[in-house]
């Protein structure tokens, strides 16, 4: 106890209404560390997160862009493929329409040979003509039997009443050079109106996938589908891959007459080869140009660079990860030595004050509350010293105001004390010294 004037006073007298709760510290150093560990662990945790999706978002970019510029490329092939088979059987068909009108104004002295040299368009295939019952002849091959044998099938749906229209035929062997070839026939009509023979061009079926290999795409594969789903024409050429149904037939044929063109991706269920695959029609002749590209050879440059883009992801996190872990280490030892040092502070008997170069309180221990009968409500959040010298001086703890020390009134207008090295004794109003 301390003595005022004759009347013996507690150290510590009654405390007003708004006081220090001293059942809690006014600064709980463990959860301010724990808090600040968790918030040091969510921003490393989204430093990773945003390497993964700036790789994933990268790897994404190039992915599109293998595919777009692969759909491009097979589109290319088979725009391409399409005009140029077009205008090959457009010569074809010239030429058996300038044939035919030589047929029709003299039959007796019908001459294929010298008519076949001045046909436009007839260089590239044998010209054969067929009675009406589908006996050769004659035909530019020096009149040997017809090389690609001719479906009868074919020659009576011609010899029926409809529209006057060139017919391709199914692929056939080429019975001399070992190699597939098309028949392309029209029908000569006699001046009674009945069928009076046919005229029959066999042309090569490479003629319709020429610019296949002007256009030279690694690994791209061109098939000529014809109106019965089968193969009439393949670019390269493989053993079993023409004449026989494509798979993918049912659905393409299935579309729309006005889907003209397309893209899909498609397996090959006997290669197991997956291809990206661009497809035109020329609806004029029944023809399906499909163009495809493996995607093996599509994909084998991102996947190459996924790899690499991969493994230095993971090499990123690993070192964030590690230097993490060292900092998180070093994070707990200065959480420890802090709370060490805080445990300290509040246990001591004596009132502990630090001012920093702004006035603001980062240290204050519990000691100096109870001395000072601090309220909460000034030390909610950081304290200032100018906050706990208004505090002060508004509960007259220098004495009346005409007596506050010039020092006193200079660091509430300063915010920080004033004066270094200097000690100042005062009296509070419970009679503390």
């Amino acid at each position: 106890m301390r003595r005022h004037g004759d009347t013996a006073l507690p150290d510590s007298a009654a405390k007003p209404p708004e006081t220090l709760d001293l059942a809690a510290p006014p600064f709980d150093t463990r959860a301010r560390m724990r808090d600040s560990g968790l918030i040091y662990a969510v921003v490393v945790l989204c430093a990773i997160a945003t390497i993964w999706a700036a790789i994933y978002f990268r790897l994404l970019r190039e992915y599109e862009q293998a595919e777009t510029t692969a759909y491009q490329q097979a589109t290319d092939l088979a725009v391409g493929n399409a005009e140029i088979a077009r205008r090959n059987l457009d010569a074809i068909d010239q030429a058996l329409l300038f044939t035919r009108a030589a047929y029709l104004r003299d039959p007796a002295g019908f001459d294929l040979n010298r008519l076949a040299e001045l046909a436009p368009g007839s260089g590239a295939a044998h010209l054969g003509w067929m009675d009406a019952a589908g006996i050769l002849r004659a035909s530019t091959d020096s009149g040997i039997a017809w090389p690609t044998p001719v479906d009868p099938a074919m020659l009576a749906e011609l010899a029926r009443p409809g529209p006057d229209v060139l017919l391709l035929s199914g692929p056939v062997r080429d019975l001399r050079a070992h190699a597939w070839s098309l028949n392309a026939i029209r029908r000569i009509t006699g001046p009674d109106g009945r069928p009076d023979g046919f005229l029959v061009a066999s042309l090569p079926s490479s003629l319709l996938t020429q610019f296949h290999a002007a256009l030279g795409v690694a690994g791209a594969v061109t098939l000529v589908v014809g109106p019965n789903g089968l193969v009439a024409a393949r670019d390269p050429v493989t053993e079993g891959g023409i004449g026989v149904p494509y798979t993918g037939a049912d659905a393409t044929l299935a579309l729309p007459p006005e889907t003209t063109a397309g893209t899909l991706r498609r397996l090959n269920a006997t290669g197991g080869t997956s291809r990206l695959i661009s497809f035109r029609r020329v609806p004029q002749y029944g023809l399906t140009i499909m163009a495809g590209l493996p995607e093996a050879a599509v994909f084998a440059g991102f996947r190459q660079h996924r790899l690499q883009t991969t493994g230095l992801g993971v090499v990123l996190t690993i070192l964030i990860s590690a230097a993490a872990l060292i900092m998180l280490r070093q994070h707990q030892r200065l959480a420890a030595s802090r709370e060490a040092l805080e445990v300290t502070l509040q246990s001591i008997d004596q009132g502990i004050l630090m001012i920093d170069a702004v006035g603001n309180l980062p240290v204050m221990n519990r000691r100096l509350a109870e001395l000072l009968e601090l309220p909460d409500s000034l030390l909610d959040g950081t304290p200032r010293f100018r906050d706990l010298l208004r505090w002060q001086f508004q509960n007259n703890e220098f004495g009346p105001r005409d007596r506050v020390p010039q020092v006193i009134l200079d660091a509430l207008d300063a915010g920080k004390p004033v004066v270094h090295n200097e000690v100042l004794q005062r009296t509070r109003p419970n009679g503390q010294v």
